[in-house]
């Protein structure tokens, strides 16, 4: 429950900053095709977006810069939040729990191709990253 308390105390603060302009300062970063394309799919998607992109934190704090800016009402985003933080992080700690003895051993046995696995991932994220620069 602290953890739950600590995360939707961070995504308050987000909201906040969100609903006083601090995306006007994260936009003269570059960040403002983000930011348009996350108000789009908030405008879009409304409470059901927000609720999916509280499956990780890292997306959940930008969508609640968003819906800070879009003037969502404060006290809908507080227990929207708080409702999914606890129950992607009961899912996630299900998962872990379960799977997580499956995945030790996976990472004991394959290590070695596990590492090639990402290197030679890598290696085709660039040559993909090359090939779309190349046609723009």
């Amino acid at each position: 429950l602290a953890a739950v308390f600590g995360t939707v105390m961070g995504y308050i603060l987000d909201f906040i900053l969100g609903y006083y302009g601090f995306s006007d300062f994260l936009k003269k970063l570059g960040y403002n095709d983000y930011l348009e394309k996350a108000k789009d799919q908030l405008k879009k998607f409304g409470k059901r977006g927000l609720i999916l992109g509280f499956i990780h934190s890292n997306i959940a704090s930008f969508l609640a810069l968003t819906a800070g800016t879009i003037k969502l009402p404060l006290f809908s985003f507080i227990s929207l939040a708080v409702v999914a933080t606890l129950f992607w992080g009961i899912l996630w700690s299900i998962l872990i729990y379960v799977l997580g003895e499956i995945f030790l051993v996976i990472i004991k046995k394959y290590t070695f191709l596990i590492i090639l696995l990402f290197i030679t991932g890598m290696f085709l994220m660039r040559f993909w990253k090359s090939e779309k620069t190349q046609k723009q």
